[in-house]
């Protein structure tokens, strides 16, 4: 029975720094897609309130988003993030 060649290691290395990549990556839009989803939930929860739900149709969407982001202290490395955005509006 004959082997296969052996890839040289520099392609086996190079490989695994990808996967760990995408894998750092993937990890990242999760984490920033559950963060605003959190704030999203919490602005949704925050108009069950009469007088937050007046304030907040009043003030706009983008100014509600804003204030709640940063009551929130959620860092700027969250917010750049599109994902964060998307479950932000998807769930108001």
């Amino acid at each position: 029975m004959v082997n296969p060649p052996l890839e040289p290691l520099e392609y086996t290395i190079g490989r695994a720094m990808g996967r760990g990549l995408l894998i750092i990556v993937g990890l990242y839009l999760l984490a920033t897609a559950l963060e605003g989803w959190s704030v999203g939930n919490a602005i949704y929860n925050a108009k069950t309130n009469p007088f937050a739900g007046m304030a907040s149709a009043i003030a706009g969407r983008e100014a509600t988003e804003h204030f709640a982001i940063s009551q929130m202290q959620v860092p700027p490395i969250v917010t750049v993030s599109p994902t964060f955005w998307l479950a932000l509006r998807l769930t108001e």
